[in-house]
């Protein structure tokens, strides 16, 4: 089973989501997100246990940079 995760901006816009088959991402952390765009995670943002109540529950909000 994976982690899914929001991915938003730094000024609040959606920038998609991610799925990942670990759950430690941190500051610093680099990945490819939707159309292959290669992305810097500023900030990992929790989100409350509420997911069992939600079909494709997210792990948490990433805040990411575009690096490309």
């Amino acid at each position: 089973m994976g982690f899914r995760y929001e991915l938003r901006y730094p000024d609040g816009d959606d920038a998609g989501t991610f799925e990942s088959a670990v759950c430690d991402w941190q500051a610093g952390d680099e990945f490819r997100g939707d159309g292959n765009v290669l992305c810097r995670v500023r900030a990992v943002i929790p989100l409350p246990l509420v997911e069992e109540f939600i079909a494709n529950p997210s792990a948490a909000i990433l805040e990411v940079e575009r690096l490309e």
